[in-house]
């Protein structure tokens, strides 16, 4: 519909078939961050009709139902990322308010008990649209491109933190395709990271170059990412979550709007395969899970 929506599925990772309906978010907004914990789900920022929000929103996993307010952001924020372990959730870059403000801002909370983000350092530089995978230690974060002009390049490197700590993005490597728009969530078990399809603009194209490659990283040990095998089409701005076995992609755009889900193993290297449908197709979306390789 090119409208913000405020729906939120469930599917169940082990198994395939349809999502179900699980509630409504708090606001309607598209380009928002997710991170879970064991317990709960949070969405953070987006883009509104009027402009960015800064809402943190959180649901429990064990019972469906509406989203809650939880906190707020340190600022308005759009296309931002998040990451997490077993305690803090993490939001890293975006694009706040003004038509070229991207941020290389990274800020926390703690996910057991409600309240405003909080700064933790800054990126190496200013992205939106970066993927975010981590382990139960440690935070890696990469790709992405400025805020404007869309027809930038993009950037290959990808920078890690230590969840526990505070501090400034430190170099681990780079990818081996560029990629911006990529799929929105955390896909990973506590060895692999996963980077999931994405886009590019090139200067002077009259549109995008959807991607529909696989990549992955070891997280704890610096190093490029290598070749893991293909979606089944590609696609930017879909959300993403997983298990310690199987990665589950939802939605996105390539260049329609889809509602298709679909997963592969993330112990073994290999092409994604169907899953299911969503309940509408989106064009964009976030996933979390409560058994990522962060917990």
């Amino acid at each position: 519909s090119g409208q913000q929506t405020n729906t939120i599925d469930f599917v169940t990772i082990s198994s395939l078939g349809n999502s179900e309906d699980f509630g409504d978010s708090t606001i309607k907004t598209f380009g928002d961050a997710s991170c879970s914990s064991r317990t709960r789900s949070f969405l953070l920022g987006g883009a509104m009709p009027a402009g960015q929000a800064k809402e943190i929103s959180t649901n429990v996993f064990a019972s469906k139902g509406n989203a809650t307010d939880f906190g707020d952001l340190t600022d308005n924020n759009y296309g931002n990322r998040g990451l997490a372990d077993s305690t803090r959730g993490v939001s890293m870059g975006g694009e706040g308010p003004g038509p070229s403000a991207g941020m290389n801002l990274i800020e926390y909370f703690t996910m057991g008990t409600t309240g405003s983000a909080a700064d933790f350092g800054d990126m190496l530089n200013k992205k939106i649209g970066v993927f975010t995978t981590n382990s139960s230690t440690r935070g890696v974060f990469g790709g992405g491109r400025i805020a404007a002009p869309e027809t930038a390049a993009l950037y290959n490197s990808i920078e890690f933190i230590t969840i526990s700590s505070l501090g400034n993005g430190t170099d681990f490597g780079d990818l081996t395709t560029a990629v911006s728009g990529v799929n929105s969530g955390n896909s990973c078990n506590s060895t692999r990271g996963m980077i999931v399809g994405g886009y590019d603009h090139p200067a002077n194209a009259p549109s995008l170059n959807y991607f529909n490659n696989i990549q992955f990283i070891t997280i704890a040990t610096l190093g490029n990412s290598q070749d893991f095998g293909d979606l089944t089409a590609g696609r930017s701005g879909g959300g993403h979550c997983s298990s310690p076995t199987r990665s589950v992609l939802a939605n996105g755009l390539n260049p329609s709007m889809t509602n298709s889900i679909e997963t592969f193993l993330i112990t073994t290297a290999g092409n994604a395969v169907d899953f299911g449908d969503t309940t509408e197709a989106r064009r964009t979306s976030t996933g979390s899970s409560n058994a990522h390789g962060g917990l």
